[in-house]
């Protein structure tokens, strides 16, 4: 269950407070309800303060999603993804500040977003040592393309080297079909240690005025291969439900049993009406 507080205080001031609350119902085919941990309470806590002197700029200071890898998050649980690890430290957000600027950066750029932060996935202030730059620009109708540079220093943790990645991708939108693809590459990974690059790709198709249901499927290089399947009901103004499978097998162990998981999501999200100008989620 997803639960997000947003409050306009002006038209160039907002705050936001996300928390979150996972259940995993099935995995490999045993019932995990009794002995699940409920994990990531708190998802985000920022202030945003936008159009400064009515420039197209804006910076998100607090607690969020660095700017690094593909912008979307189709599936229900997309914490569940194979690549979420490598761009949230552990599913877990850091805090951190984010410049934003829009509209024709350079005379090319559509959007370009910068983060500094502290590499340390816990809450405790520490040392400021990661920065990521993405990149978005729309190439051709309804088609956009995002690159991304992340550095995580990881002067909390005397047993890890720093990490560089990069991500390429592509997304595809006519209003009814949305599909994407990215690659990824890394180094000295903490969470997959053996691996270079990635790839994932997927499609989701609007079912009616409410409904959508998204595929996805993701390859990490010498570790893991996934694929998903899941439906998004928005049932109300505010509520929304979305259940989702996924299957995932072992690279270097072709031997080891697939695993499977099944969970849902239910999110309620209070909206304030404002202007069109102003009416942006991030």
């Amino acid at each position: 269950m997803e639960l997000k507080l947003e409050q306009e205080w002006s038209e160039h001031l907002r705050s936001a407070i996300g928390f979150k609350i996972t259940q995993q119902l099935r995995k490999n085919g045993r019932s995990d309800v009794e002995h699940s941990e409920i994990e990531e309470w708190l998802e985000q806590a920022y202030i945003e303060i936008r159009e400064i002197a009515d420039k197209p700029i804006a910076f998100i200071i607090g607690m969020q999603r660095v700017a690094w890898g593909q912008d979307l998050q189709k599936m229900p649980i997309s914490d569940n993804n194979l690549f979420r690890p490598l761009s949230n430290d552990d599913q877990k957000q850091v805090v951190g500040i984010t410049m934003v600027l829009e509209e024709n950066i350079f005379h090319f750029l559509d959007k370009l977003e910068v983060s500094i932060f502290e590499s340390d996935p816990s809450l405790s202030f520490g040392k400021v040592d990661g920065a990521a730059v993405r990149f978005s620009k729309t190439i051709a109708n309804n088609v956009q393309t995002q690159l991304s540079f992340l550095h995580k220093g990881n002067g909390h943790d005397s047993r890890s080297k720093a990490e560089d990645r990069i991500s390429l991708g592509l997304i595809y939108s006519n209003g009814d079909w949305t599909t994407w693809i990215e690659g990824i590459g890394f180094q000295n990974s903490n969470i997959y240690k053996d691996a270079r690059y990635g790839f994932s790709a997927g499609a989701a198709k609007k079912l009616g005025a409410r409904g959508e249901v998204i595929i996805e499927g993701t390859w990490i290089d010498r570790s893991l291969k996934q694929m998903g399947i899941g439906y998004i009901w928005k049932f109300s103004k505010n509520w929304s439900i979305g259940p989702e499978i996924r299957i995932s097998s072992h690279e270097k162990n072709k031997n080891s049993e697939n695993e499977f998981s099944a969970g849902f999501r239910l999110q309620y999200q209070f909206q304030k009406k404002s202007s069109a100008n102003h009416n942006k989620t991030r």
